[in-house]
């Protein structure tokens, strides 16, 4: 169970938006009636494993055996969104799986079954197969046996989540979608839950949890795809145990792409993760540290690109004024805590004080650790923007003084958890976390006390040769570097060359304030570009500031190639991104010829969406 608080945490409204579902494309078989949806592996440009494949092969001839007389194919199972998924497990993917025969007993299981109750006039639907063998899988994987949730649902309204309100007197008879306010159906949600389940004050009985999370899984499978969104709202009512199992079935109905990427964006905001990971359930427990590096994870892995870097800066803005705004009482809570250590006795904390703990624990490691993890396995990026948010991440991580902790987690997150990666071996993974922070991650995992080395610096015209002596870490200072550089100042005739400055630890917030007062008086775009460059050297985290004045400047082109690399290369990407720097522009800006290149790919998809570039 999760660490035990007391107190509570109102929940924050986000913006709904529905989401319109697709439809697969039709083909026909022998002997078949099916509206056969396109294999998922097309879609996503998942590899098929052969050797996993070869023995599902012989698995499904004994199953098309059983059902001979139906003219049933092992090419046609193989279209089964169920069976892709196990097609394309890789082969570290299936040595993590710790009981191999009992997970393959239950997706054939689930694919008898659904065959079965999908014959039609003594043909099989195999569109049919296709849906009722996720439903089946999405029912055991929220605490239902297959014969347990068939009874139920023939002896009960197979209600959608709206409906299901709607009949329990939550909503008005005549609610919808559509002429209901978001406000109203959250405080719905919020409500049925809590009359559905008998909540205790303390030590809810194991049959309360496997209610609450049947009662959930039966809602997501008899809801359509415009509602899957709201179910993130019904995620946040159970119980933490259940939280994250919610969160994976959620992500597994969905039936598209474009609803999954749909629900993770809306997912991502900070105030969402924030109270998922944070806020206690009805038994004052919270999600445990590795649930929270989880969710957080799963939903990074499921954003598009464009959603994934929003969400990113969204977050990154969050944890600045996050540690802003707690700055004294985290270093009066530290100091408690090392007191108690020192006298070896339990620290007394106060309520404010375990919710400080468990915040710092949750929505600051756990989730920074997540977004790493949740970057590598994301199937709909590209491995070159994976290379550069992964070092953006490292960037913004920097400046946090959790950093190190945050690396802690992923690590320990990742040696805990065997089956936390599932596209990418533990060695290769190491590899491309290693690049992404400069060799610090392996620095942290190995336990080494060597300094933390500073992002790798990106700015190749005029790069800033000042020594990292630890302070943006805030800790392990190298006086033998500090000695260094005295002997080589003291050597050296021009000593104006040497400047050793503190990293800069001002507020964000009153210095975004700061800016918008300058910018503001500034009477020309020369001004505006002074400005800025000397802003965005003081706090590189203020980029939405930059990103609104270069979008408002005359000439964004003049203005971007005068602009720091690190700088012209994040606002070029959000210039691109809003279809605001043609091609010809891109051409023009002093960027490597491969950082052009991704930016005229990305400006070519948003052209033509619908296209293969």
């Amino acid at each position: 169970m999760g660490t035990n608080v007391s107190n509570n945490v109102n929940t924050t409204e986000r913006t709904y938006k529905p989401q319109a579902s697709q439809s697969g494309q039709k083909t026909s078989a022998q002997n078949s009636i099916y509206d056969a949806k396109q294999p998922q592996n097309v879609e996503n440009g998942n590899k098929e494993n052969k050797n996993i494949s070869t023995e599902i092969d012989k698995i499904l001839e004994k199953i098309c055996e059983k059902f001979k007389k139906y003219g049933l194919t092992v090419e046609d199972l193989k279209k089964n969104p169920l069976i892709q998924k196990v097609c394309n497990l890789t082969d570290e993917q299936l040595a993590k799986i710790p009981d191999k025969e009992k997970a393959v007993k239950m997706y054939v299981e689930c694919l008898e079954t659904a065959i079965k109750d999908s014959i039609v006039d003594g043909k099989i639907d195999l569109n049919q197969v296709s849906k009722l063998s996720n439903d089946y899988f999405i029912a055991v994987s929220t605490g239902w046996t297959i014969e347990g949730f068939k009874k139920h649902n023939s002896t009960h309204e197979k209600h959608s989540l709206i409906d299901r309100l709607i009949a329990s007197g939550c909503l008005p008879k005549d609610a919808t979608l559509e002429n209901t306010p978001e406000p109203q159906i959250k405080r719905a949600i919020r409500r049925y839950f809590r009359q559905i389940i008998k909540y205790a004050e303390s030590n809810p009985s194991e049959k309360d949890i496997k209610l609450q999370l049947q009662t959930f899984g039966r809602l997501l499978i008899n809801s359509s795809e415009q509602e899957k969104a709201l179910f993130l709202e019904v995620v946040q009512t159970l119980y933490q145990r259940n939280r994250l199992k919610g969160l994976e079935a959620l992500f597994a109905s969905c039936k598209t792409d474009k609803t999954r990427q749909a629900v993770a964006a809306e997912a991502g905001s900070p105030e969402y993760i924030k109270e998922l990971t944070t806020t206690p359930d009805a038994d004052g427990q919270v999600m445990s540290e590795d649930d929270a590096t989880a969710a957080s994870a799963l939903i990074a892995e499921n954003q598009s690109e464009e959603d994934r870097t929003q969400a990113h800066e969204d977050y990154d803005n969050a944890r600045a004024e996050w540690f802003e705004k707690n700055k004294d009482a985290l270093e009066a809570l530290d100091q408690k805590l090392k007191k108690a250590e020192a006298e070896g006795v339990e620290p007394e904390l106060t309520d404010a004080e375990k919710q400080l703990l468990i915040e710092r624990q949750n929505f600051i490691k756990a989730v920074s650790a997540g977004e790493f993890i949740g970057v590598q396995e994301n199937k709909f990026l590209s491995d070159e923007f994976k290379e550069l948010h992964l070092s953006d991440l490292n960037k913004d991580a920097y400046e946090v003084p959790d950093y190190k902790d945050i690396l802690n987690q992923i690590n320990e997150y990742i040696e805990k958890n065997p089956n936390a990666l599932t596209t990418t071996s533990k060695e290769q993974f190491t590899k491309t976390m290693d690049k992404a922070t400069n060799g610090n991650y392996s620095t942290v995992a190995s336990g080494s006390d060597a300094e933390l080395k500073a992002p790798v610096q990106t700015n190749t015209e005029k790069e800033d040769t000042t020594p990292d002596l630890g302070f943006a870490t805030r800790e392990n200072v190298d006086t033998s570097r500090l000695t260094a550089l005295r002997q080589q100042i003291m050597t050296t005739d021009n000593k104006q060359s040497f400047k050793v400055e503190k990293t800069n630890t001002t507020n964000p917030i009153k210095t975004a304030n700061t800016l918008n007062e300058k910018m503001s008086e500034a009477a020309n775009n020369q001004d505006r570009l002074a400005i800025i460059k000397e802003f965005f050297e003081k706090s590189p985290m203020l980029k939405k500031a930059l990103e609104k004045y270069v979008i408002g400047a005359t000439d964004s082109l003049t203005i971007l190639n005068a602009l720091p690399t690190n700088a012209r290369k994040y606002l070029a990407q959000k210039l691109t991104q809003k279809g605001l720097l043609k091609e010809e522009d891109i051409e023009k800006l002093k960027l490597s010829i491969n950082e052009k290149q991704l930016l005229i790919t990305m400006y070519r998809k948003i052209q033509k969406p619908e296209e293969e570039v």
